[in-house]
């Protein structure tokens, strides 16, 4: 913020003000674009652009209220900061982040439960059509890697090819409804296994989380 004002400021430093006019330019750019919804005003990453404008804001202002000979003791420990920081949550980054779609989890249960076919949701599960190690029938993405126009339903024919194959039937974030959960009893498939994974939430997370939860891994197998 103080960077912000200080770029007010006349001085004969000519290239902070044309950068300010320059961020004042991007910045009604950008608000053309949000009023014709082409893009977004709101805290998503649509606003990482803004990030050099930010960082050089912040450096301007610690240049202006930090004496010079100060400037090497600030940067330096700043950057001890950041290293302790980023060393002292290491584990725990690593375990929300690492496989946050739960790729080897999918790989693991496909290899142990012989899983034929992957029933998913189209919304909240979609991202499984990327995963190239994955081989097996998708319903959202049978043909890789188109999706939506190429729905492959879980009906009466496909029920009895699995069958007949001795293969499971894995759903991805997608409760059967009543009409899947009586064919699949006709054909004596039952569940056989359960999973529920959900590495974030508002506890967990200073983030407003979307209905969406894109970690969100609920897994349900019939055999």
């Amino acid at each position: 913020v103080l960077g912000f004002v200080l770029s007010f400021k006349k001085s004969i430093e000519i290239n902070y003000n044309n950068f300010f006019i320059f961020f004042i330019c991007c910045f009604i750019l950008w608000l053309i674009l949000t009023f014709f919804n082409i893009t977004a005003l709101g805290p998503t990453r649509h606003l990482h652009i803004y990030t050099p404008f930010f960082a050089l804001l912040f450096t301007y202002a610690l240049h202006k209220i930090i004496k010079s000979k100060y400037l090497n003791i600030v940067v330096i420990c700043y950057m001890i900061f950041i290293l302790l920081v980023f060393s002292l949550n290491y584990n725990k980054f690593k375990y929300y982040y690492e496989d946050l779609l739960g790729e080897k989890i999918l790989n693991n249960l496909i290899e142990d439960y012989k899983i034929g076919y992957i029933s998913n949701h189209n919304s909240y599960s979609d991202h499984i059509c990327n995963m190239q190690s994955i081989q097996i029938e998708i319903q959202s993405c049978p043909i890789r890697f188109s999706r939506h126009n190429n729905i492959k339903e879980l009906d009466e024919k496909l029920l009895i090819k699995l069958k007949n194959k001795s293969e499971s039937i894995l759903f991805l974030n997608k409760k059967p409804d009543k009409e899947i959960t009586n064919k699949l009893a006709e054909n004596n498939f039952q569940v056989i296994f359960k999973y529920y994974d959900q590495r974030f939430d508002k506890k967990t997370t200073p983030l407003r989380m979307s209905e969406a939860k894109p970690n969100l891994l609920i897994i349900e197998i019939y055999e």
